[in-house]
């Protein structure tokens, strides 16, 4: 069913070995991690659910303040800047990615829905968001290409899936993903079964979206969504 996605590209072995191990070393660290709710746990259409959607990386970690992330702030910007290398030459044309660091952590019982990466939560491109007093869109509404990359394969289930029509993905250590944020490309990730799964994910938007929105004068929210992966040297604990 691959030929169904066109644009979906496989790189199994996008990380090297040695990368994989480091990666590895830092994810499996306890301190790494804290629990994150697709959903408020106290919101009363909940129904009292207190147990994590999925797990995201401890602000301590990445916190500008403290000398002691920069290594992993420099580790990162060189795995971002080798992701959108591969991306501008796959599409021929400069990318720019969002200025938030997706790691995600899946344990036994938790999946995700189907969705696309440019949409809200019913799958509709929105250009409204509520939580911008200055009536900005939320960037989402600007993704174009989405990146997965994934870190082990120690565990069952979890793999990609889409259903339009249906294909699964079992995750390999080292493997990246990319696709499209269109709504012929939504997808999810069945239930983890049994160990963990971790993965990091990009969202892409191309250079000159971005230079027309500040050419319109972007509102307060928006500064410093954005940033250039190829600029590893201007990675410090004061960015």
């Amino acid at each position: 069913m691959r030929e169904a996605y066109p644009q979906l590209f496989i790189y199994p072995d996008f990380l090297t070995g040695d990368e994989v191990s480091y990666w590895q070393k830092k994810l499996t660290h306890p301190t790494f991690w804290q629990p994150a709710f697709w959903q408020d746990p106290l919101a009363e259409d909940n129904h009292g659910n207190s147990q994590p959607d999925h797990y995201t990386i401890n602000p301590d970690n990445y916190d500008p303040g403290n000398y002691d992330n920069l290594e992993l702030f420099q580790a990162e910007q060189r795995l971002t800047s080798k992701i959108n290398t591969l991306i501008e030459h796959q599409y021929g044309e400069k990318f720019l990615t969002i200025n938030t660091w997706y790691f995600r952590k899946w344990t036994a019982g938790m999946r995700q829905g189907l969705h696309h990466d440019a949409a809200d939560g019913n799958n509709r491109l929105d250009f409204h968001d509520p939580n911008n007093a200055d009536g900005a869109p939320p960037p989402i509404a600007f993704h174009d290409v989405a990146s997965i990359l994934y870190y082990n394969d120690n565990f069952d289930g979890g793999h990609l899936y889409f259903n339009r029509p249906e294909l699964h993905i079992k995750p390999q250590a080292g493997m990246l993903v990319t696709m499209p944020c269109t709504d012929h490309y939504i997808h999810g990730v069945t239930p983890v079964t049994s160990g963990e799964r971790y993965i990091s994910a990009h969202f892409w938007t191309r250079a000159k979206t971005i230079a027309m929105l500040q050419h319109a004068q972007l509102p307060d929210s928006w500064r410093h969504k954005y940033r250039d992966p190829h600029k590893v040297d201007d990675i410090s604990p004061n960015m």
